[in-house]
């Protein structure tokens, strides 16, 4: 099977190149890339098309350019020339994407479409080939259309409901975060998908073995993300002697580390897998303070806190829809998003260690079952044949 993956991928090489700082998108580009490779394990080839865009406003242009998702993973990347002109950049990254998937379709037809999202100008494309070649589309569908994850609305919400419409007669398959996500379309060919665990994250301790006691956040610093608001309930907790740590870069990081930065917090910017997963194996407690849709629940679910339960540690969150009892029995809820309430959290489990640290061994075992390697290949690949009509012969031996 030969699949075409259109998704925002971000490599080491385009974000070299062109400079991308202001629209980094590196967890969603981590599971692109792993997804990729189970797929290509299990033998199917992949090619990943993406615009590379760039939102640093320079009006710099950036040639086409072909890349490999990693040195060890043999998928072919196509990335979209670039005009770093806001708006204009879409109309250029949609002509240059269309024509590269055109060339790779000449050379060798595609069997099915993997769209990430519904963005305007893979959108576009997917329809296109839907409508020319009859390949049938599979979206992967990892964040609303409706409502931003903060629970924002702006004129892009109305454009991605517009593009979801356009797309929705050709999907023969869906791969959603969320139940809130899967119900958004109707067809019986789908995938739950909240998470992907990588072997590295197995070989971690289920308990921390060292003091102090750290809280580790990691993931985009960002306003939807809540970081904001786990740093003042730190200063709220009654527990004396916590770390916390926080990992990530973005727009927002500037001016948390203006307002925040103290002794015993500590902002690590970017930083390498393995020294993420030293700190994931030091950290005690995982934090997850998502400011989440009031009025659309399940409309985002972060990969991250399937990661977190993956090694075993209790995670706080805020409330962020249904989730399986399974892997919810690890997670300590926040009666609300307010900094009050996380620091509440954050105190019950401290004091409750041990029994919290039982709950989460078992939503550990419970997430492997779910979204080990072999799993999530089977589960995807399984989806993707199913869109052509034909079985999977994946196999996990």
């Amino acid at each position: 099977m030969r699949v075409a993956y259109l998704a925002n991928y971000q490599g080491a090489d385009l974000i070299q190149k062109r400079g991308v700082h202001a629209n980094l998108a590196l967890a969603g580009s981590r599971k692109i890339g792993e997804i990729c490779g189970m797929l290509a394990a299990a033998g199917t080839e992949v090619v990943v098309f993406s615009l590379g865009a760039v939102a640093e406003r320079t009006g710099k242009w950036h040639a086409a350019f072909q890349s490999h998702v990693s040195p060890t993973i043999p998928v072919i990347v196509r990335y979209a020339s670039a005009w770093d002109v806001q708006i204009v950049s879409q109309g250029v990254g949609y002509f240059s994407l269309n024509r590269a998937f055109a060339e790779e379709h000449a050379t060798r037809p595609f069997d099915a479409i993997l769209l990430y999202n519904t963005p305007l100008p893979e959108t576009r494309i997917a329809i296109t080939s839907a409508r020319r070649w009859g390949i049938p589309v599979v979206l992967e569908y990892e964040d609303s259309v409706e409502i931003f994850a903060d629970g924002s609305r702006t004129w892009k919400n109305r454009v991605w409901a517009s593009m979801l419409e356009s797309i929705r007669p050709h999907v023969k398959g869906i791969i959603a975060a969320s139940p809130e996500l899967l119900e958004q379309l109707e067809s019986p060919n789908k995938l739950l998908l909240r998470g992907l665990l990588s072997p590295d994250i197995r070989e971690l301790a289920p308990t921390p073995v060292q003091q102090p006691v750290r809280i580790l956040f990691a993931g985009s610093m960002q306003r939807s993300k809540g970081v904001d608001l786990l740093c003042e309930a730190w200063e709220l907790l009654s527990t004396k002697g916590t770390e916390l740590h926080l990992v990530g870069s973005g727009q927002e990081l500037p001016g948390l580390q203006s307002r925040y930065q103290c002794a015993g917090r500590v902002f690590h910017g970017l930083v390498s897998r393995q020294k993420l997963l030293s700190l994931m194996s030091s950290a005690w407690i995982f934090a997850n303070p998502h400011r989440s849709g009031r009025d659309l629940p399940g409309n985002v679910s972060p990969f991250k806190l399937v990661e977190y339960l993956g090694v075993g540690r209790p995670v706080i969150s805020t409330r962020m829809g249904a989730i399986e009892s399974e892997l919810e029995q690890g997670i300590c809820y926040s009666n609300s998003q307010s900094p009050a309430d996380i620091a509440i959290a954050i105190d019950s489990v401290l004091h409750n260690y041990s029994f919290w640290a039982g709950r989460a061994a078992h939503a550990r075992e419970a997430a492997w079952q779910s979204y080990s390697p072999a799993t999530v290949a089977s589960g995807v690949s399984k989806v993707l044949h199913a869109a052509c009509g034909r079985a999977s012969a994946f196999s996990t031996s």
